[in-house]
């Protein structure tokens, strides 16, 4: 069970009321790391955690995922007009041109919300803390096209590491079965490896990439080019 409040990160209402605040060691884990880690970097920073599972999983209510444990949905930081550090309230704004939200269409729509800005540096910081988190995998952040653009320009330009850099490209993508996630991150980690040894958790992603590679490796048994020239089919 996340906590309603800890360092760096807060559940505010109306995700607070719906009780989806339970997740496996491992998220729970990585959210509490992550939050506190970006709230030393950049003082009054503050996470805005919103649904992540059931107390025993299984399906839950607004989601077609979030059903195993791994899934956490998680609200953008912003700054408001002075630059300021904004606390997560009860919106999760629609950030479009210029980086700028006025508006949101969830948990309810309203036209007119306290206005913010997207904080570049401050999400970057929250990517590059959980994708380099040693006790934890993750295997994808959905966002916005537009968002991950922001994010990885920033990188490049204020020089990242190129392989975090090349992480985050694989890691940050639009999600294809859903809205484009312009007002949060959808969080999601590999199975922990305890729970996938004894059948309790299946990795969908890691099970695609394992059939990719048997496909290749019996279509090179099927095709081999030798070296003395002669061609075995």
């Amino acid at each position: 069970m996340l906590p309603y409040r800890g360092k760096g990160f807060v559940i505010p209402e109306p995700w607070r009321s719906r009780g989806l605040r339970y997740g496996t060691d491992d998220l729970v884990g990585l959210v509490k790391r992550a939050a506190a880690k970006v709230a030393k970097r950049y003082p009054g920073a503050m996470l805005g955690v919103a649904d992540m599972a059931k107390p025993y999983g299984g399906p839950a209510e607004f989601h077609r995922s979030h059903q195993s444990g791994r899934d956490v949905d998680l609200l953008y930081y912003a700054v408001d007009l002075r630059g300021k550090p904004l606390f997560p309230d009860n919106h999760m704004p629609l950030y479009g041109r210029g980086k700028k939200a006025y508006r949101c269409e969830s948990p309810e729509r309203r036209w007119h919300i306290r206005v913010r800005y997207f904080d570049v540096k401050t999400n970057w910081a929250f990517v590059e803390a959980v994708l380099t988190d040693p006790f934890v995998t993750v295997e994808r952040i959905f966002m916005s096209n537009r968002i991950i653009g922001w994010l990885l320009d920033y990188a490049q330009k204020t020089k990242q590491p190129r392989w975090l850099i090349r992480r985050a490209q694989h890691i940050l993508l639009r999600p294809r079965d859903s809205r484009a996630h312009a007002d949060h991150m959808h969080l999601r980690i590999v199975c922990p490896r305890g729970d996938a040894l004894v059948g309790h958790c299946i990795d969908l992603e890691m099970r695609r990439h394992q059939a990719k590679r048997a496909l290749i490796r019996e279509l090179a048994k099927r095709h081999v080019q030798r070296w003395d020239g002669r061609v075995c089919r």
